[in-house]
C-alpha cells in the first residue's frame, strides 16, 4: 500500500519509487523527473528528502489504516464483541487482497526499518505500529490478544512480501482463529 492515490505529484511520483526501490536508492532527481515538475518547484513544498520521505510515510499510513478500517467495518459494521470472528476475518481478507496485487512489495512503512531516515519518520513508523496495535487491541476485545493479532499480521506482511505468496495472510488468519479466537 502506497500513496499513489495522491493529487500532489511530487508525493505521488516519491511514493511509486521509495516503495519500488527503497529510499535509499531515489534520488531527488528521480523524483522530480518522474513528477514532472521543477526542482525549485519541488522544493518550495518539500524542502529536503527527508521531509519528502516523511511525508510519503505519513500519507501512506492514513491511506493503510483507512483503508484496513473500512474493511472491519463492512464486515461487521455493529462492531462490538460479538462480531470478532467477522473483523478479524476481514483483517486477513484485507490482507490477502493486497498481498495477491501485482506491485505487493510490502508495507511501505515496515521497509523503512533499517533504511536511514530522519526522526519525523521515525515518529511516523512509530505512530503507524501504534495505531495499528490499537485497532487490534480493538478487534481482538483485549490487550493481550489484540498484540497477538498485530504480530500475525506483520508477520503475514513480511513474509508474503519475502515469499510472494499470499496465502501467508490465510495462515495467519488460522493462526489467529487457534490463539485469538480461542
Amino acid at each position: 500500500m502506497h500513496a499513489v492515490r495522491s493529487e500532489d505529484p511530487v508525493l505521488r511520483a516519491a511514493a511509486e519509487l521509495f516503495y519500488a526501490r527503497g529510499i535509499a536508492a531515489v534520488s531527488v532527481q528521480d523524483i522530480r523527473s518522474r513528477a514532472g515538475v521543477s526542482l525549485k518547484s519541488m522544493y518550495a513544498t518539500y524542502p529536503s528528502k527527508g521531509e519528502l520521505v516523511a511525508a510519503y510515510l505519513q500519507r501512506t499510513h492514513e491511506v493503510w489504516m483507512r483503508e484496513l478500517r473500512a474493511a472491519i467495518d463492512a464486515a461487521a459494521p455493529g462492531g462490538g464483541p460479538s462480531h470478532r470472528q467477522e473483523r478479524i476475518a476481514a483483517i486477513f481478507s484485507w490482507l490477502e487482497a493486497w498481498f495477491a496485487a501485482p506491485d505487493f512489495a510490502g508495507c511501505g512503512i515496515a521497509n523503512t526499518r533499517g533504511q536511514a531516515i530522519g526522526e519525523r519518520s521515525r515518529e511516523v513508523v512509530r505512530e503507524h505500529v501504534s495505531q495499528l496495535e490499537q485497532l487490534c487491541v480493538e478487534v481482538a476485545g483485549e490487550e493481550d490478544s489484540g498484540r497477538t493479532l498485530l504480530l500475525l499480521v506483520e508477520g503475514a506482511i513480511a513474509t508474503a512480501a519475502a515469499t510472494g505468496d499470499a496465502g501467508f495472510a490465510i495462515v495467519a488468519h488460522q493462526a489467529a482463529r487457534a490463539s485469538v479466537l480461542r
